[in-house]
């Protein structure tokens, strides 16, 4: 058959233009994960582009094409849409894999796994919990390229919505020259916590009272040049008990070379 296949229908009922119902009864190995073989399906599109485009001309094929408008002069209730909608329910028995979604694209010289657009403000992504549909991590991008990754913790409780990186590698961040790197950038009482091997406050900023502690969970000061002569001198103390030399005051401070170390960085008062 060759041609255009066209179905019409017009109702007010959930009942589909075109319905394909197929039970799969197969024992046999069949199809690939990787896409190296066809796999069953209720829906094969057999698509080839063979015409030579013109130089200078650009074509657009689309494999699929969905064509959605809704509108009515009428209409005050609420419609929700969905472009694809796709459910799928395994069983128990055996070893049984569902994937809503799989893109394998070779060959071209751009490849694009998914593209969306939306208009600015709206969300491009979201991702939803299982265990309630307001627990969700969304991801958005506006104008300028200004991308927001957050997390709602819509069904309450004491548990928070963290956004956790587990990598298996290292965690770069890399801004344009001359910008910077920002935490708390509104100014919120948060706190900044990196911890080493063996130490939970290994550095701590406490962003509440404007304090800055090293290996300390409680820090009592703002960290200035006072407090960068007393980390020093403190090192400088064990480094000198460890090689067997007086740690007191009066012959630390006679050391010409920790005389020259403190000198810089100003005026330290025991």
């Amino acid at each position: 058959m060759s041609g255009t296949l066209t179905a019409n229908r017009s109702d007010d009922g959930a009942y589909p233009a075109i319905k394909i119902d197929k039970d799969y009864t197969g024992t046999d190995d069949v199809g690939s994960a990787v896409g190296a073989g066809e796999d069953a399906s209720g829906l094969l599109v057999d698509y080839d582009v063979t015409g030579i485009v013109a130089s200078g001309q650009t074509a657009y094929h689309d494999a699929i094409s969905v064509l959605y408008h809704q509108d009515s002069p009428t209409h005050v209730g609420t419609i929700n849409a969905t472009g694809a909608d796709i459910r799928m329910a395994g069983g128990t028995s055996g070893t049984q894999t569902l994937k809503g979604l799989a893109v394998l694209l070779t060959g071209a010289d751009t490849n694009i796994g998914i593209d969306v657009n939306v208009p600015d403000g709206d969300v491009h992504f979201i991702a939803r919990s299982s265990a309630s549909v307001t627990d969700n991590f969304q991801l958005s991008v506006t104008t300028n390229g200004v991308t927001t990754m957050s997390t709602t913790d819509g069904s309450g409780g004491s548990a928070l919505a963290d956004l956790i990186l587990d990598v298996d590698g290292k965690i770069k961040i890399e801004a344009a020259p001359g910008d910077e790197v920002v935490f708390n950038e509104d100014g919120a009482d948060v706190d900044l916590r990196a911890e080493s091997n063996s130490n939970t406050h290994m550095l701590f900023v406490d962003g509440g009272n404007d304090k800055v502690g090293i290996n300390s969970s409680a820090p009592g000061q703002t960290l200035g040049p006072a407090e960068k002569v007393r980390c020093l001198v403190t090192a400088l103390r064990s480094n000198r008990s460890s090689m067997g030399h007086s740690n007191s005051l009066g012959s630390t401070f006679a050391d010409a070379h920790l005389k020259w170390s403190i000198e810089p960085l100003g005026t330290f008062t025991p």
